[in-house]
């Protein structure tokens, strides 16, 4: 008589030792906190748009109740998604009006009238477009691993008015490995090309990776706020201007 057999071979399933999880969970919490200036964009973006948050409680609240009155789990995510959707898209075309709303009450009472808009200044007008004064800047350029960055207003010591080009490292690997080699200041005065090169390295800059990032540095001493583009100024050195947003 045939005696049935089996070849499968009996398995276990290697489990971790709690105390390995937790040190695990512990390495990977501190390894998130040390990078979190680069989820500041995302989680900046939930603060600004609590919409997104209450939708997916909202929802949430709704598949709880459903699965506990119908005992359904397809019922459940039904409600679930119907739910969170909805308030999303009605949250989504509310958002930007109360938004509004909310900017102009606050600067409704911080707002000074006036019957006249102050004059030009005679002494030092603005006359060189952007577009002449970025070329000016890129010719006068001779740092082969920089380039120059976006252009913003800059005042000079002597009240002129100058395009300002961070010199920021130009390639990937460059990103890490090079500071940012300082500005490049065009005078708005003249349409002649009036340049002031200035190779000051800064310790922290503009286009620069990882930890001697403008952004990172900010991030992590004020998180919930949003930054905008910075530029370079001379203030007896360079500086570098952020303007924020705070909420």
């Amino acid at each position: 008589m045939d005696i049935p057999y089996s070849n499968e071979h009996n398995t276990t399933r290697r489990r971790w030792p709690r105390w390995q999880l937790v040190i695990a969970g512990v390495i990977l919490l501190a390894v998130l906190y040390y990078f979190r200036p680069w989820f500041q964009p995302f989680f900046i973006a939930l603060y600004r748009n609590p919409f997104i948050i209450q939708s997916v409680v909202l929802g949430a609240i709704a598949g709880v109740t459903t699965w506990y009155v119908s005992g359904r789990k397809q019922h459940a995510t039904t409600a679930f998604t119907a739910v969170a959707a909805a308030f999303f898209v009605l949250g989504g075309f509310l958002n930007a009006p109360f938004q509004g709303a909310a900017i102009a009450s606050d600067l409704d009472q911080r707002v000074t009238d006036t019957d006249s808009l102050p004059n030009m200044s005679t002494e030092h007008p603005r006359i060189l477009p952007k577009s002449v004064a970025s070329q000016f800047a890129q010719n006068s350029l001779q740092e082969p691993r920089h380039r120059i960055g976006a252009a913003d207003v800059a005042i000079a010591e002597d009240g002129r008015p100058t395009w300002s080009y961070p010199l920021r490292p130009d390639g990937d690997l460059n990103r890490f490995i090079v500071k940012q080699k300082g500005a490049a200041f065009v005078d708005m005065t003249t349409s002649s090309s009036n340049i002031t090169m200035n190779d000051e390295a800064m310790a922290v800059g503009i286009g620069t990776q990882i930890t001697d990032n403008i952004f990172w540095n900010l991030r992590k001493d004020k998180y919930f706020v949003s930054y905008q583009d910075p530029f370079v100024f001379d203030d007896n050195g360079l500086r570098i201007a952020t303007p924020v947003v705070d909420y």
